[in-house]
């Protein structure tokens, strides 16, 4: 049994990333195209790192993460660094609600 089959709720254990070259053999499969829902078969969280350096990733892209995670899996995202170190969490009303309302599709699997 993995965590992500335990019953919920569980502690939500996961990493900043679900793909590294490291894990291949291991955690990730040895060959293939290894992704979050390999990842997801494993860990039952995930620490979302992208977000602080990048920002909020394309719909699409959070479209997918939704559709390769089982609805048990939950997502726990990094606000933007711009919003939490350059702008020091000051005047940033607007900017954290489109970053919170773009993981829409996500909300329901988002730690709490």
């Amino acid at each position: 049994m993995t965590l992500a089959e335990t019953p919920q709720p569980p502690l939500y254990l996961g990493m900043a990333m679900w793909a590294n070259n490291d894990w291949r053999g291991s955690l990730l499969p040895a060959h293939g195209d290894a992704g979050l829902a390999d990842y997801a078969r494993v860990f039952n969280a995930v620490e979302g790192n992208t977000t602080f350096y990048s920002g909020l990733p394309k719909a699409e892209t959070i479209a997918a993460w939704a559709a390769q995670a089982p609805s048990t899996f939950r997502f726990c995202f990094k606000l933007p660094g711009q919003l939490t170190h350059a702008k020091r969490l000051r005047e940033i009303d607007d900017e954290f609600a489109r970053f919170v309302e773009g993981l829409g599709p996500l909300a329901r699997r988002s730690a709490r």
